[in-house]
């Protein structure tokens, strides 16, 4: 039963980082930014 809900948490997870990385592909700033930060957040994991 855990394990469904991790399962679904990342699957929402996945949809919102490829939404942002749809929105910064298509110019948004702010989604670019957006991922500039998640970039330095794993790089310094």
């Amino acid at each position: 039963m855990e394990q469904n809900t991790i399962e679904k948490e990342l699957i929402e997870i996945e949809s919102n980082l490829q939404g942002i990385f749809n929105a910064a592909h298509n110019g948004d700033a702010e989604s670019y930014e957006i991922l500039l930060k998640i970039k330095e957040a794993i790089g310094s994991i």
